[in-house]
């Protein structure tokens, strides 16, 4: 059991040392779930039939079909509202709003309400709008990208409705109370609200990123 549980913690160091090394995201992820499935059943063709077996599982489990179904609509969504030019007005407006650099990072906070149901959707879209404003006013790229980053994941972990993140959460917090016996006594999204103020690195970056701002 005890090697098992040291082995569990394997399949992660190795996604992010070939993430870190090669830049691409899906393989990686490819790579460490064969390399945890091979811990699990360590033979020659172990590696890939457990991985096929939870795939399948996964993929069949309607929790997870729901899931998908929720990302796979917002990211259809998020290509109506690019494709039809809704980002283009948004920044033309703000083109004549914004003259300052404290300007561009307050716009990039003002866009929170509009580009919040997504991390992805929310670096593509507030960055589409606020780029053009940022080379203006001359604004350090690094700088830019450090207050756009953080101002995505971390304030969308923290909104309770209408987000990816919300899909996402319940269904791994669904997961865990169904191995753990308590799925029937316990709601998943009750669970994750609780967990919310607990979320520091979100908490603490954001203030970071607020503050970065004087």
């Amino acid at each position: 059991m005890d090697k098992i549980n040291w082995l569990s913690i394997l399949p992660p160091i190795i996604t992010i040392a070939i993430a870190n090394w090669s830049n691409k995201i899906n393989p990686s992820l490819l790579i460490g779930l064969l390399a945890g499935s091979y811990f699990l059943k360590p033979t020659l063709t172990g590696g890939f039939e457990t991985a096929i077996d939870q795939i399948v599982n996964t993929l069949t489990d309607s929790g997870s079909l729901q899931v998908l179904l929720f990302l796979y609509l917002f990211s259809g969504l998020m290509s109506l509202i690019i494709k039809s030019g809704g980002i283009k007005a948004f920044s033309d407006i703000a083109d004549r709003h914004v003259k300052s650099e404290k300007g561009v990072f307050f716009l990039l906070w003002a866009l929170i309400p509009v580009t919040f149901i997504d991390c992805g959707f929310r670096i593509v879209g507030a960055g589409s709008i606020t780029r053009s404003l940022a080379e203006k006013n001359k604004m350090g790229k690094e700088r830019f990208a450090f207050m756009l980053n953080n101002t995505a994941s971390p304030v969308v972990e923290l909104i309770p409705i209408a987000t990816t993140y919300v899909g996402f959460n319940i269904a791994n917090i669904s997961i865990g109370l169904k191995a753990a016996g308590n799925q029937g006594n316990t709601s998943a999204y009750a669970v994750w609200l609780k967990a919310i103020p607990l979320e520091f690195y979100s908490i603490v970056i954001i203030m970071i990123s607020f503050l970065a701002i004087f």
